[in-house]
C-alpha cells in the first residue's frame, strides 16, 4: 500500500497473560493524502486490537464520530483543513498491559484557536471488540453510532454529544456547555451496571427502549432534562431533585433507580 509505514511486532505485558499486538505500537498503517476535490489533509491509522481491552482516545480539538464497523481493526481517521493545519499537531500512541492510548495535540498551545477550525475525527470500532473505550475532546462535538461495549466514556468540554443506540454495562457521558442526546439506551444485562449523564448548561435528552440500568444518574445545573421510557418497561423508581415539583415516580418494583438532579433546569417526561 503506497505511503504505509513498515510494521513490527511488540509484546505487551498483560496482568492475565503475555499478549502480542502487531504494529508500530499496534498494527498500523499510516496514510497522508488529499481528499478528492477538497483541499484537505488526512491521517489514517489501523490497529489490531485483538489483545486490547481498553482504548483511550484524546484529541484536543475537532468534531468526532465513533461508530461500529465491519472488520477486525480499529480505524482512526483525522481530517484537516490543509497541510499547515495538519503539521501543527503531534500524534502520540502507546500500547501496554492491554491498553491502547492515542492522542492528537497541538504542537503550540498558544496558536490562535481559529486556526484549528475544520478538524474532523472518525473512529471505527470493530463489532467484535467488546471492551472499554474512552473518548475525550476539549473543543468539539461527539457523535456515536450503534455501539455495544462493556464500558463507554464520552467527554467534551464545550461540544454536544449525541448517541444513536448505545448498549453497555457502564456509561459515562459528560459535557460542560454542550447538550447530550441519547435516542436509545440499553443495559446489556450484567448485574452491576450504571449510567451517568452530566451537562452543566446544556439539555439532556434520554430515551429508554429496552432493558433499564440498575443505577442511572442524570445531572444538570441550568440545562433542561427530557426523559423518555418506553411504556412496556417497568420496575423502576425515578427520583427528582431540583426544580420539578413531583419528587418521585414509581412503576412496579424499584429494581432500577434513576436519579434526576437539576438546580435551575426543567424536567419533562415522555
Amino acid at each position: 500500500m503506497k505511503g504505509c509505514l513498515k510494521t513490527k511486532t511488540i509484546t505487551l505485558i498483560s496482568t492475565l497473560s503475555s499478549v502480542t499486538i502487531s504494529c508500530w505500537l499496534a498494527k498500523k498503517m499510516y496514510k497522508n493524502q488529499q481528499f478528492q476535490g477538497v483541499n484537505s489533509a488526512k491521517m489514517h491509522y489501523h490497529y489490531d486490537i485483538s489483545a486490547v481491552h481498553k482504548i483511550n482516545l484524546y484529541f484536543e480539538r475537532g468534531t468526532g464520530t465513533i461508530e461500529q464497523t465491519a472488520g477486525e481493526q480499529l480505524k482512526i481517521e483525522y481530517y484537516f483543513a490543509n497541510a499547515a493545519q495538519e503539521n501543527s499537531f503531534v500524534y502520540t500512541e502507546n500500547a501496554e498491559f492491554g491498553q491502547l492510548d492515542l492522542q492528537l495535540k497541538r504542537k503550540n498551545p498558544l496558536a490562535p484557536l481559529n486556526f484549528f477550525d475544520g478538524i474532523f475525527v472518525k473512529v471505527g470500532v470493530p463489532a467484535a471488540y467488546k471492551g472499554q473505550i474512552n473518548v475525550k475532546t476539549i473543543t468539539g462535538s461527539l457523535r456515536a453510532e450503534n455501539l455495544s461495549l462493556e464500558k463507554v466514556s464520552l467527554k467534551s468540554a464545550t461540544g454536544d454529544i449525541a448517541v444513536h443506540t448505545l448498549q453497555s454495562n457502564q456509561v459515562l457521558i459528560k459535557t460542560t456547555t454542550g447538550a447530550i442526546s441519547i435516542d436509545e439506551l440499553v443495559n446489556i444485562g450484567h448485574s452491576a451496571n450504571s449510567a451517568t449523564f452530566i451537562s452543566t448548561t446544556g439539555a439532556i435528552t434520554l430515551m429508554h427502549n429496552n432493558k433499564l440500568f440498575t443505577k442511572e444518574t442524570v445531572k444538570t445545573t441550568t440545562g433542561n432534562v427530557h426523559l423518555g421510557i418506553d411504556q412496556k418497561l417497568s420496575d423502576y423508581l425515578i427520583t427528582y431533585e431540583g426544580t420539578r415539583k413531583k419528587d418521585s415516580e414509581l412503576v412496579g418494583n424499584p429494581v432500577n433507580k434513576i436519579v434526576v438532579k437539576t438546580m435551575a433546569g426543567n424536567v419533562s417526561r415522555f
